[in-house]
């Protein structure tokens, strides 16, 4: 459990550091934007040339309701930037995977940083060592869950099984569907009969975006295998 110290609300553009900028992003403050570029400008302007804490920056970022309707576009710009290093980027996928929450792992020395203090769930004050991690609650958007299971089908991260369970297990139901719908839209890295068998149980989904998106890899993957011949060179003329 974090007890956080709520600073004053600051202009996230004058923040050029990351002790400048992590307090701002814990809470949760500003209207929902409609894109992420000062999102991604504050991401690139802290470490582009200090890359010490961008993990956590992207976690932040990417878990303020600030950018709550542009998760999608934000996690494909952050994890594309060259910035973060794949085994941080691989991690994330797996956090956003299972659960209701983001437990964002949080090292001593970042929490001070934060502006934070551990405490026990009696509310005191706990010491911790300078690399020990304590979890810091932030929330998933559904948009993530379709590119963590994205990635981490790609990737080899996670079992398709194993997938497949939290896509028709406890998570609400738009989480769900988002997360079959990133499922499906790595079949290119699974096996074709299990693609197959996912792709077809896909299309019955209670979910529009899972049932669309089954519909039209079902389609792709029929044509790829009958592909229509050309037509004889005399019907041209």
């Amino acid at each position: 459990m974090l007890d956080m110290i709520r600073p004053d609300v600051a202009d996230l553009w004058l923040a050029s550091t990351t002790a400048e900028l992590w307090p701002l992003l814990i809470p949760q403050f500003g209207r929902s934007e409609p894109n992420s570029f000062d999102a991604q400008a504050v991401f690139r302007r802290v470490h582009d040339t200090d890359r010490d804490g961008a993990a956590l920056t992207a976690r932040l970022l990417l878990s303020h309701v600030r950018w709550s309707r542009v998760t999608g576009e934000l996690v494909r710009a952050l994890t594309g930037s060259g910035i973060l290093d794949d085994a941080d980027v691989d991690r994330m996928a797996v956090e956003l995977l299972d659960g209701d929450r983001w437990l964002v792992p949080v090292t001593a020395v970042q929490l001070e940083l934060l502006g934070g203090t551990a405490v026990d769930d009696g509310g005191r004050p706990v010491e911790l060592e300078p690399d020990e991690e304590v979890a810091l609650d932030r929330t998933i958007e559904p948009p993530l869950r379709r590119w963590a299971a994205h990635r981490a089908v790609a990737r080899g991260l996670v079992p398709v099984s194993e997938l497949w369970g939290m896509a028709t297990g406890e998570l609400r139901a738009r989480h769900r569907a988002l997360l079959l719908t990133g499922l499906l839209e790595a079949a290119d890295h699974i096996d074709r009969e299990t693609a197959d068998a996912l792709i077809a149980h896909a299309q019955a989904w209670p979910h529009k975006t899972v049932r669309d998106t089954a519909a039209r890899l079902a389609a792709a993957r029929e044509a790829a295998r009958n592909p229509t011949p050309p037509e004889p060179l005399d019907t041209l003329w």
